[in-house]
């Protein structure tokens, strides 16, 4: 039902299949189609569990054909909770598809109305690529690499190594 919804909220899927089993898709198909929006939802997964997918396929990968997409290069790249939206039929999917028109449609709602912010996350693709900036995402402390709560908060999930600014 997720092309279903990305239809319903504006948007055009061309690679899924609407009602059809969800099927994996090649990231060179992905590449060929040229997305302008990319929304990453593996199924089942909260948002948490997500961002630490994205940070373990793509992190630090400056090579990846991922990072030549047109989503990707306009920063239009989000990890949604599938597990509270799209993982199973229910009421919340009604929800699910007022998420989607708010991330592929964003000009159409007022940021101050945005009722889902706890339900995605936009990919910060320069911390993904390992651009880091002194301050912003770290200090230096005794010859050691800090990370900040903004670095550690746009990472998305915790990676249990006891982070000193971890707000998780």
């Amino acid at each position: 039902w997720v092309p279903e919804l990305v239809k319903i909220a504006g948007g055009i899927d061309e690679l899924g299949r609407e009602r059809g089993e969800a099927v994996r898709i090649p990231w060179d198909e992905i590449a060929a189609w040229a997305p302008e929006v990319l929304l990453i939802m593996p199924c089942g997964f909260n948002l948490e569990q997500t961002m630490k997918q994205v940070w373990s396929v793509f992190g630090r990968k400056t090579s990846s054909p991922f990072f030549d997409l047109p989503a990707v290069r306009n920063n239009r790249v989000y990890a949604v909770d599938a597990n509270s939206f799209f993982a199973r039929p229910g009421p919340r999917v009604v929800e699910g598809a007022e998420l989607l028109a708010q991330l592929i449609h964003p000009e159409l709602f007022d940021p101050s109305t945005i009722s889902f912010s706890n339900s995605f996350q936009a990919i910060d693709i320069p911390q993904l690529k390992g651009e880091l900036t002194e301050g912003r995402d770290y200090y230096t402390e005794g010859g050691a690499m800090v990370f900040t709560a903004s670095y550690l908060q746009r990472r998305g999930y915790c990676c249990s190594s006891g982070c000193r600014h971890c707000p998780y």
